[in-house]
């Protein structure tokens, strides 16, 4: 512990020489800047300001605003400031008035149509078939004939409303009604 206290003690002297050698070596110290800024001052090399603007001197200060900020956006057809919610619904709306509606081309209604009347026709087919089977003496089998006439006959029912949302789509597109003529026979197989 007794080796420390010179090491310490050093450092503690060193530190304080270092900084005063490198003040000297290469800037003029603060005191001499501020002795040289009064020299300059007494000898009118500074000019002192003129006037001393205030507060009175510059006014009234403005109202602030209180409406809404500037948007940026104005409206080529009114001429006035409108919102870009605003900007981009007019926009939507001129291009919705200035294009027809387009729907499917005739080729699309007219495979929609033909797959149903298809699906209709096969289905109606099978259930014929089914209904003309001789009971089966096994109950086993006999329940899976109702069970499949069943699964058709509720086939056939989903086929006649796929036909109605064709027909009311093509309605609401404007489509030919003859793109999609003539229209399946639903009348069940007895």
């Amino acid at each position: 512990m007794i080796a420390r206290r010179p090491v310490i003690a050093l450092t503690v002297l060193l530190a304080g020489v270092v900084p005063a050698r490198a003040q000297q070596a290469g800037q003029p110290s603060l005191a001499d800047v501020a002795r040289q800024a009064e020299a300059a001052r007494d000898r009118g090399a500074v000019k002192k300001a003129r006037k001393a603007y205030t507060n009175k001197d510059l006014g009234a200060t403005p109202a602030v605003a209180t409406s809404e900020p500037s948007t940026g956006f104005v409206s080529k057809t009114t001429g006035q400031e409108v919102s870009a919610e605003e900007l981009v619904k007019r926009g939507e709306q001129q291009v919705a008035e200035q294009q027809p509606p387009q729907g499917p081309p005739e080729a699309t209604w007219r495979q929609r149509a033909k797959y149903i009347r298809d699906q209709v026709d096969t289905t109606k087919t099978r259930l014929n078939k089914y209904l003309h089977l001789p009971e089966n003496p096994d109950p086993a089998q006999q329940r899976k004939v109702q069970n499949a006439i069943v699964a058709m006959r509720t086939s056939l029912t989903e086929l006649e409303n796929r036909w109605s949302a064709l027909e009311k789509s093509a309605s609401e597109n404007k489509a030919d009604p003859s793109w999609i003529a003539p229209p399946p026979d639903f009348s069940q197989v007895q």
